[in-house]
């Protein structure tokens, strides 16, 4: 039995979860599960950097931009989200 179904507010077990969604292309679950780690965790940076990369593979730059820099106030020397803002900026524009 998985372990979110077994230990439904474990956080990490939600985030590992968004992270295999990912691996296999499969933003829009991935997306939900980031989404509920961070109802768990709110500052969970892994989660809501996976949720602005999922954002963006999904073509939703403003929402991701918005990940991105939640996610950068908790970590701001997280180069990747600092490239991934500019690439959110650059397809808004």
């Amino acid at each position: 039995m998985p372990l979110i179904q077994t230990q439904p507010q474990f956080a990490e077990a939600h985030n590992k979860l968004a992270t295999v969604l990912f691996m296999k292309h499969l933003y829009k679950e991935s997306v939900a599960q980031c989404e509920e780690t961070l109802k768990l965790n709110p500052g969970h940076f892994g989660a809501l950097n996976g949720l602005g990369m999922c954002l963006y593979k999904l073509g939703r730059y403003d929402q991701a931009l918005s990940s991105f820099k939640r996610a950068l106030e908790i970590q701001p020397y997280a180069e990747a989200n600092q490239v991934y803002m500019q690439h959110c900026v650059r397809k808004l524009n």
